[in-house]
């Protein structure tokens, strides 16, 4: 499946957790983690696609440390690695984080 958005300024969670987001001006009727390819200019890069039930799509680019706001994404939704889950707190949140980055980075590395 293919999404394309403009990055738009979010709520700035993820970048307080150390975990920025690239959230974009679309929709999806999609709920779940998935890995994603994510093109900009002509390059691709690989990432983390969350989608939870009709909001906007929010991706995290793997590696990556460029301001893209504004900026259209093009992203290839892959596989699903988990299911959006609600964390009790910051520090659930942040294991579950790590948890989906390492299975998209074993995902790639394959």
């Amino acid at each position: 499946m293919k999404i394309k958005g403009k990055v738009v300024k979010g709520k700035g969670v993820g970048k307080t957790l150390g975990y920025p987001t690239a959230n974009l001006n679309c929709v999806v009727d999609l709920s779940g983690v998935f890995t994603c390819r994510v093109f900009i200019d002509d390059e691709y890069f690989n990432g983390v696609a969350i989608f939870a039930n009709k909001a906007n799509p929010e991706i995290h680019i793997l590696d990556f440390g460029q301001n893209i706001m504004g900026t259209i994404l093009e992203v290839d939704v892959l596989g699903k690695i988990s299911e959006v889950q609600k964390c009790k707190d910051q520090a659930a949140l942040i294991r579950k984080i790590k948890e989906d980055i390492k299975k998209a980075i074993k995902y790639f590395s394959v």
